[in-house]
């Protein structure tokens, strides 16, 4: 399968080729052209950066708390994305694997609850009321500690005892 961007250089050839009107080409080019993907954010709302532009925290999608990039021993506590303006996914590793632990117990809940209503061990309202608690408790996570997160946006000072890369 072709990239996009291989894509676009063969429909610049063809249009060469043979000889398409300006109009045209420029309406297909428009079309094709390589999009960056993912959201746009101001790196200001979701990293604090330290002096040399480096994210030193960065608010995690899933809690919605700030974490600093690197825990007490210098490993990175968000997953490694080069590729991206912020150089970090938003989501910390254990925020992803607290997400889908709860996922899993959902599905899980989910599943035995469509199997005791069919079987006919629980009615309707009771079935309902397992499901009401369990999305509750799916959207209701904790913050695990070892994620040290913070409620309100770090200042540059409060950098003095956070290793950076």
């Amino acid at each position: 399968m072709a990239t996009k961007k291989e894509i676009l250089e063969q429909a610049t050839a063809l249009t060469v080729q043979h000889k398409t009107p300006e109009a045209f080409n420029v309406a297909l080019l428009a079309l094709l052209a390589v999009a960056t993907g993912g959201g746009s954010f101001k790196m200001e709302d979701v990293a604090v950066l330290d002096k040399d532009g480096k994210p030193a925290f960065i608010l995690d999608s899933i809690f919605n708390k700030w974490v600093p990039v690197l825990d007490h021993t210098g490993k990175d506590v968000f997953y490694v994305k080069p590729d991206t303006t912020l150089g970090y996914s938003r989501w910390a590793r254990v925020s992803e694997s607290t997400r889908k632990a709860a996922d899993k117990v959902f599905k899980a809940t989910k599943d035995a609850v469509f199997k005791d209503l069919m079987a006919g061990d629980i009615d309707q309202a009771a079935a309902q009321k397992l499901m009401e608690t369990a999305e509750a408790t799916k959207s209701n996570l904790a913050v695990p500690a070892e994620l040290c997160a913070l409620a309100e946006k770090p200042e540059i000072g409060a950098l003095a005892g956070v290793k950076l890369r």
